[in-house]
């Protein structure tokens, strides 16, 4: 396939991808028990400041519905493009339409037109879109992050020991592959 051929097949998963993103679950749930997450606490709209605010079951609603919605978009775009190669090369198109996907759905997680560009951070997101290709190590690495949140209160941190090994992994396997 050529670019011209597809382009507006990856420019619609993208703009769809980015809606999907604007889709706040902290601030949904929140408004559920007629609370704004946003005037609570750290006033992120985020998994940890709904497991502060809602209880350890509020939050971990809301970080599987945050990774969910990083999987999605993901999976979507390298399904639709499985088994499609850029035209003359042995680039597999499901490689690039994934990560446009899942930036695009992070970037509506983070910056969502819906709330006048003022979301969350974007790190359940982010492992959402990692889950999608590394299933396991994302959930390892999430197991290791709660525990660390849980005993020193981190919440960065945490971010950090999930979305790095993740993207170096992700970089490493493209590495090898081509």
């Amino acid at each position: 396939m050529t670019f011209g051929e597809i382009w507006w097949q990856i420019l619609l998963l993208a703009a769809a991808s980015y809606l999907f993103g604007n889709i706040n679950w902290a601030l949904f749930i929140s408004k559920l028990k007629k609370s704004d997450v946003r005037k609570m606490g750290s006033g992120n709209p985020g998994t940890l400041n709904m497991s502060r605010n809602f209880g350890l079951k509020i939050g971990v609603l809301t970080l599987l519905l945050d990774v969910f919605k990083g999987v999605l978009p993901t999976l979507a775009g390298m399904l639709i493009f499985r088994g499609k190669y850029l035209a003359g090369t042995d680039f597999a198109l499901s490689d690039m339409v994934k990560y446009i996907c899942g930036v695009c759905v992070i970037l509506g997680h983070i910056y969502p037109v819906f709330m006048k560009f003022k979301g969350g951070k974007g790190i359940a997101s982010t492992i959402g879109v990692f889950a999608a290709s590394r299933p396991l190590l994302a959930l390892a690495l999430v197991v290791v992050a709660i525990a660390y949140i849980y005993f020193t209160e981190y919440g960065s941190m945490g971010s950090l020991i999930v979305v790095t090994p993740l993207a170096i992994a992700e970089l490493i396997s493209l590495h090898l592959k081509y």
